[in-house]
């Protein structure tokens, strides 16, 4: 049984005093067990909100570092790894709920030999018009535990990591990538070429914050940029990007790339209304990575091709 735990929090522009109270309180009903609970708020341009997280300075063995400055989701988790004064580090995301009353003790009874485990997570009822509901709720039977021990390295989220501090440094979080997006299937990718396991378990959190449609949108067009630098590091992971690069070995992907321009402001347009369309939503995603590529190809700025 693990006897030392360092809860890492990034923040940003969330307030998150109840996450941690009820992580402080799970960490004080378990004899012996030594913890320190990290929050970094990586340069939030919400001051209020920023203050209102002060209120966790109450708590014993709580650290609140307030950044000025964005340095982005990667460097951040890199930098609270840094901090940690034990060994063995539990990242949550602030806007994270934790539904058990034994989330931190189930991950502290893992055998001593666990290097990295993962415990998925729920989403909470939301709202048919939400397109970022309606997304997570079509992949959420991939994400239950018996399909994720199938890959383990494929659905591996930062959410909700337990993962020894030596493997972070061994395995560091790209600090190249910059907004938001496949960093958790780029660490997927890292820890398999290192050979180290990681250990599914079911320990979820529970996601319930959904933000509006555009919002999405503009996410995860910030997402296809990542990924899209990221393309040959990735390698087969990604079944968005084999079915981009199947189309250009085909010289296809112009057929589509002309379609999708025809359609991009209207699919943007039904995609932020009240009834998004996940089929649609599908489309625009191979369209939109399409067009990155074609950038490139006609020596265009990646960032330029499209309407955000």
């Amino acid at each position: 049984m693990q006897k030392a735990l360092s809860i890492l929090i990034p923040c940003y522009n969330t307030y998150c005093v109840e996450l941690v109270r009820q992580l402080a309180e799970q960490c004080e009903n378990i004899e012996g067990l030594h913890y320190e609970i990290i929050v970094a708020d990586d340069g939030s341009c919400d001051e209020h909100i920023r203050m209102r997280n002060k209120e966790i300075l109450e708590l014993d063995y709580v650290v609140y570092l307030m950044r000025k400055e964005n340095v982005g989701r990667a460097r951040i988790r890199n930098f609270l790894a840094q901090q940690a004064q034990y060994p063995t580090l539990l990242f949550i995301d602030a806007n994270m709920v934790v539904p058990r009353a034994d989330y931190i003790l189930n991950y502290m009874q893992l055998s001593d030999s666990t290097r990295v485990a993962y415990g998925g997570y729920l989403l909470a009822q939301g709202d048919e018009s939400n397109l970022r509901y309606c997304y997570e709720r079509a992949a959420s039977a991939k994400n239950q535990l018996k399909e994720r021990i199938k890959q383990p390295y494929r659905k591996l989220r930062t959410s909700n990591l337990f993962i020894l501090r030596e493997v972070v440094q061994q395995c560091p979080f790209d600090e190249n990538l910059h907004q938001y997006g496949y960093e958790d299937m780029l660490l997927g990718v890292q820890l398999q070429k290192a050979n180290i396991p990681i250990v599914h378990i079911e320990n979820p959190v529970l996601f319930y914050r959904y933000e509006s449609n555009a919002q999405f949108v503009r996410k995860t067009e910030e997402s296809l940029r990542n990924l899209f630098l990221l393309r040959q590091r990735i390698g087969d992971f990604s079944q968005l990007l084999n079915t981009a690069k199947t189309m250009r070995a085909w010289h296809v992907d112009w057929i589509y790339l002309n379609y999708w321009r025809r359609k991009q402001q209207a699919w943007k347009a039904q995609l932020c209304s009240k009834a998004p369309n996940l089929n649609v939503f599908k489309s625009y995603k191979l369209g939109y990575l399409i067009s990155l590529f074609a950038a490139t190809d006609s020596n265009q700025p990646t960032n330029g091709c499209h309407a955000v």
